[in-house]
């Protein structure tokens, strides 16, 4: 344990020479750019189509999570853009989604959503385990690049989990 320590650094500065009070800016920065997406995710669903917004948001994830692991040791200013682009990528996904599970599903759509919060949650709890083994055993700049797999099977997997809600 002690090797892999040494081999894969496990503390923010030791991979992007990032300070204590950048880590805090880019917190800043990515919520802000999540809450520009959550706000745009809705309406752009609404001109776009839900399918559309969100498929369209996981490719733009696993684009930016690949411009991330590029930019791990580029200038602070660079990889904080790139979190920002993240988070504006990533939100709209979630009302888009939410929009068509409503839509598809009209008159369950409370018990959707509950089934929904509960298996985002899961995702979460599973998807942050899986990023712990991965950087005790291959270190930080991998999990951007399995972020971004895992992003582009979701959009695969998206395209074709609902059935497309009929027209009424």
């Amino acid at each position: 344990m002690v090797e892999a320590a040494r081999r894969y650094p496990s503390r923010r500065e030791d991979i992007a020479g990032l300070s204590t009070g950048a880590v805090a800016t880019a917190l800043i920065v990515y919520g802000l750019g999540g809450v520009a997406g959550s706000l745009g995710g809705g309406r752009l669903a609404d001109r776009f189509g839900s399918r559309v917004v969100a498929t369209t948001s996981l490719v733009l994830i696993a684009a930016t999570l690949l411009a991330v692991d590029l930019l791990l040791h580029a200038p602070a200013w660079l990889l904080l853009a790139a979190l920002g682009l993240f988070a504006l990528a990533a939100y709209p996904c979630l009302p888009a989604y939410q929009s068509r599970l409503v839509a598809a599903f009209p008159t369950a759509s409370g018990s959707v959503m509950a089934w929904n919060s509960f298996s985002m949650y899961l995702g979460t709890s599973l998807g942050s385990a899986a990023g712990g083994v991965l950087l005790s055993t291959a270190g930080f700049p991998w999990i951007p690049v399995v972020g971004a797999a895992a992003a582009l099977l979701g959009a695969l997997v998206y395209q074709h989990s609902l059935p497309r809600p009929t027209k009424q």
